[in-house]
This record gives C-alpha cells, sequence and structure tokens, in this order.
C-alpha cells in the first residue's frame, strides 16, 4: 500500500496546529488566573 507523503503531511497539520493552538491559548489563560489570584 503506497501512502500518500502530502496526505498524510496535510491531515497531520490539520490535526496538530489547531491542537498546538488550543493548548497554548488554554496555558495562556490558565497563567494569566494564576496571576490575578
Amino acid at each position: 500500500m503506497e501512502v500518500n507523503f502530502l496526505g498524510l503531511l496535510a491531515t497531520a497539520m490539520a490535526f496538530i496546529v489547531p491542537t498546538v493552538f488550543l493548548i497554548a491559548l488554554y496555558l495562556q489563560t490558565s497563567s494569566r488566573d494564576e496571576a490575578q489570584k
């Protein structure tokens, strides 16, 4: 079975990029909440 590398890369990017963005956003808000306490 031949894997389409670009398809695999696009799928990985579509999954990883929003995940990293959400994690960064969560860490930013959680650290901001701790600073206010």
